[in-house]
């Protein structure tokens, strides 16, 4: 939950009052962090309410946590008398009741389980198209089954129809306009994605991807991308479209489509001048975070506003403009004419109330090295000054411990703490080393990485290797062991021919050691992922097994697991991410394992603390939801950051190819990074520390680029 500091009782500042008071709609609200964003919102309807006590208002936020908070104020004494004229949802939820008037039958797809099914009675459709048919008729399928629902729902979010695509030229054009939009990053996601169904050839994808960082280019060039296009016109999206009506058709519906389908109705109902009545006419619709809207969220929104005659009120902030992996746009903010067909009037909130005038003077400073925004002049209500540090440390362990101990000092002051990353594995060391203390944490659901299968199955490959230490002091089956490990070393495990093949030439050398059985699997000239008759395969095999029995210590295996085991390298994540961190946590792994030297059993019991503690943050009620956000430690990533606020503020990692991310290569991409160190930044009310190392391994780092830019380091030497 949000701790907000902003009191409904507080009168309203100046730039408040101006856009409380301003006539009509079509207004943008450009609220930096801080603001007092929630509170102007609920006073603006109070005026427009005490204009017309028969206006309704619908207010759509971004979350389900955000519209419970605005809920909660509006039941405050001064708000009492309008709750009756205001609404609020979320898109998603808004568009669900949508669908369920239209489709009382259909089904809502949440389950893996349920989205097999569905693309089992899709059968008829998919046998049509050579590629995907082969796709999904592989020995083991599901990888392809459940990234065909994955991109079909990435394709609806960035605004391709199903009923808009009946030519290759409208698939081009499309791409095309979104190209022009700043849609680079998930273009990307979509074609690399295509390219893993193998619906066109590898090769292209790097140019294909390049398409629209270029104005001009040769025609030969430009006939290659056609080609390429072409074929993914022709072997994929004419098959989506086909299925998308067909899956409609018989009512199997995902999350994405309560919006898809439900702006397709309004859209319908807007082409045949099908108006809502005055009687239930919804009179003004405020839209908060529209700087994180996708395409699909613009057109739901344009048709409803269309049907209700009237027009938007859009808020948010486009330097807190961070969700691109998900389709979003800041263009739509910054340029609310072009996507939304009227003029708007622009009110900023000029007051930060959340962070002491250092803060606010060093963030305003980090983000005014974006080009692509729109300048503002914000100043602090707080005229404290917060304590701002680098924490520097020659490694990462030592970072770690040292973090871990600067956050042990200041619980028993009962400040709200937390921990933010650039990604997901940088919190597992800390998740640990908490668990480890007996120190109670929160974990948004994306970092339960512990309870995940695939970290379950790198536990199990952990316990092998703790066994291969000691196998002269335990009885070990080499042959087991060394089918277990080969079943993790591609990126599927062996089929149940090749095992059986490879299990029954292993029984009839009847191996002493692990080292004769690998021996043996080095001659094995037998199926394993194919042809092997030269024992080529078999050879590769052999070499990463030796590797890992030739590793002494916890740190040295995890190496081994992240370089050459494919079968682990998975997202460990449970929920989507941004496109430029979904890996596994090999390399944090790894340098936190340092400490444990050779000590397998330590390590992998201090991982069973860490899972014990977050099986028991799972949340599932609304009071449970609250009773773990109320606690002081928190760890979370900058994406899950947005919209909290705490009393202080450790960045982790804050070196450059964290932050920014070293696959950041584009001005736009290197822009949204940027505004997610400053959506970190913000976050602090009393201390903010920025924890550095001065290597990674055998890698030296330097600190962020963005530290300078604030005005915090001018040199590399300064953080040493």
């Amino acid at each position: 939950m949000n701790t907000s500091h902003h009191n409904s009782s507080r009168p309203l500042d100046a730039s408040q009052r101006a856009f409380c008071e301003l006539p009509g709609d079509a207004i943008r609200l450009l609220a930096p962090a801080g603001s007092g964003k929630t509170h102007a919102l609920l006073w603006r309807c109070r005026k427009l309410v005490h204009d017309d006590p028969n206006t309704k208002i619908l207010m759509f936020t971004f979350t389900r946590a955000a519209r419970d908070e605005l809920s909660e104020r509006l039941k405050r004494p001064e708000f009492a008398h309008i709750q009756a004229n205001v609404s609020m949802t979320t898109l998603n939820s808004y568009g669900y009741q949508i669908v369920k008037q239209i489709m009382p039958r259909s089904t809502l797809m949440t389950s893996k389980q349920e989205k097999r099914n569905c693309l089992q009675a899709m059968m008829p459709v998919w046998r049509h198209y050579p590629i995907i048919s082969q796709q999904l008729e592989v020995k083991y399928p599901y990888k392809s089954w459940d990234l065909m629902f994955e991109l079909s729902d990435r394709l609806k979010s960035i605004g391709f129809r199903h009923d808009r695509l009946d030519t290759f030229e409208d698939f081009q054009n499309r791409i095309a306009m979104l190209s022009k939009i700043g849609m680079g990053q998930m273009l990307k996601k979509i074609f690399s994605d295509l390219f893993e169904l193998k619906v066109c050839e590898q090769y292209c994808l790097d140019d294909l991807c390049q398409l629209w960082l270029l104005r001009e280019v040769e025609d030969a060039y430009k006939s290659r991308v056609e080609a390429i296009l072409r074929e993914i016109y022709h072997n994929y999206i004419k098959y989506w479209c086909e299925a998308t009506a067909q899956m409609i058709q018989l009512g199997f519906i995902t999350l994405e489509d309560q919006k898809y389908i439900a702006s397709l109705y309004l859209h319908e109902k807007v082409k045949t001048h099908d108006l809502n009545p005055e009687t239930s006419r919804i009179h003004h619709i405020f839209v908060d975070e529209f700087q994180d809207i996708n395409p699909i969220d613009l057109s739901f929104l344009r048709a409803l506003a269309h049907l209700n005659q009237t027009q938007l009120t859009i808020v948010g902030d486009d330097d807190q403009a961070i969700y691109e992996w998900r389709g979003a746009s800041p263009a739509f903010i910054l340029a609310p004419e072009k996507f939304l067909g009227t003029k708007y009037v622009t009110r900023l909130l000029s007051t930060n109330y959340r962070s002491p005038q250092n803060i606010v003077a060093l963030s305003q400073k980090l983000i005014e090295h974006n080009k692509h925004r729109i300048c503002k002049r914000v100043e602090a209500a707080n005229t404290m000054v917060a304590n701002v540090e680098i924490l520097s440390f020659p490694e990462i362990g030592d970072a770690i411990a040292q973090t871990v101990s600067k956050v042990m000092e200041l619980l028993p002051s009962g400040q709200r703490i937390v921990l933010i990353s650039r990604k997901r594995s940088q919190l597992i060391p800390y998740q640990i080393v908490f668990a480890d203390l007996g120190i109670a944490f929160c974990a948004a659901e994306d970092l339960q990485i512990f309870l995940s299968q695939a970290f379950q199955e790198l536990r199990e490959c952990i316990q092998i290797c703790d066994q291969i230490q000691h196998t002269k002091s335990i009885s070990v089956d080499p042959r087991n062991l060394i089918l277990t490990l080969c079943d993790k070393i591609k990126r599927y495990p062996l089929s149940r021919a090749d095992r059986a093949a490879l299990s029954q030439y292993l029984l009839q050398r009847s191996p002493q050691s692990l080292w004769e059985a690998l021996a043996h699997l080095r001659e094995y000239h037998g199926p394993l992922k194919g042809d092997n008759s030269d024992a080529r395969q078999s050879k590769r095999f052999a070499d990463i097994l030796k590797k890992l029995f030739e590793a002494t210590t916890v740190s040295e295996s995890i190496d081994v697991f992240g370089q050459c085991f494919e079968g682990l390298q998975k997202d460990y994540g449970k929920s989507e991410d941004d496109i430029f961190y979904t890996d596994p946590p090999f390399i944090y792994l790894s340098e936190f394992a340092k400490k444990y030297g050779s000590d397998y059993q330590k390590f992998c019991s201090d991982i069973d603390k860490a899972i014990i503690t977050l099986a028991d943050t799972q949340m599932q009620s609304e009071d449970e939801i609250s009773s773990v956000w109320q606690r002081q430690l928190h760890l979370m990533t900058a994406l899950r950051a947005k919209g909290r606020e705490f009393d202080t503020v450790f960045v982790l990692d804050a070196v450059s190819d964290i932050w920014p991310s070293k696959q950041a290569k584009t001005e736009s991409e290197l822009e949204q990074e940027r505004r997610l160190f400053y959506v970190a930044v913000t976050r602090a009310r009393k201390n903010l520390f920025f924890v550095l190392e001065g290597s990674f391994g055998k890698v030296s780092l330097s600190p962020s680029p963005f530290l300078k830019e604030m005005g915090l380091l001018q040199s590399h030497d300064e953080m040493l």
